[in-house]
């Protein structure tokens, strides 16, 4: 009987201090600040976007802002590129206090299944969109237009990434 009693006795307290081991353990890795965002490391990412000015000719829409394209005020397009819009090019609201990247993306409601649209893959989404993905070398005003054109396609909209990834 008293081995009985020495061994609860015994496995009360190791369970009580393992316990409390992962209590202090879980208090010290939630009590560790994390590291402040520095003006450092929060423009890392960041371009020097002083030498861009917005082009107003070209207006596109998306998420409900419209946005033009920041081009060079000193120089032009890289070359092998002609004039349009690319995978990865800087656009601005109208508002100037927004910007983003062109993801190479467009988003287009349709009622049909499939759209086959060359130099794209699709990703259905519910029964109304397709994400159409373009690859770097694809002009997307003129693949843009073409989709608004198509008599199956409701609407059709560039989608513009205004969100800065910060890894976590």
């Amino acid at each position: 009987m008293k081995n009985m009693i020495k061994n609860a006795v015994f496995a009360t307290l190791v369970f009580t201090c393992t316990a409390q081991a992962e209590v202090k353990v879980q208090y010290l890795a939630m009590s560790k600040s994390p590291e402040p965002l520095t003006e450092k490391n929060s423009t890392v990412q960041a371009q020097d976007n002083s030498n861009l000015q917005a082009d107003t000719n070209i207006v596109v829409v998306s998420g409900g802002k419209r946005f033009s394209p920041l081009v060079s005020s000193v120089g032009t397009m890289s070359s092998g590129q002609k004039t349009g819009l690319y995978k990865g090019q800087l656009m601005q609201a109208e508002n100037k206090r927004t910007t983003g990247k062109i993801t190479g993306a467009i988003m287009v409601k349709t009622s049909v299944t499939a759209l086959n649209i060359q130099g794209a893959s699709e990703t259905r989404f519910g029964s109304d969109y397709i994400l159409l993905s373009f690859d770097d070398s694809t002009e997307l005003l003129t693949a843009l237009e073409q989709l608004k054109k198509r008599s199956d396609v409701e609407s059709a909209e560039l989608e513009i990434n205004t969100k800065r990834y910060v890894p976590k």
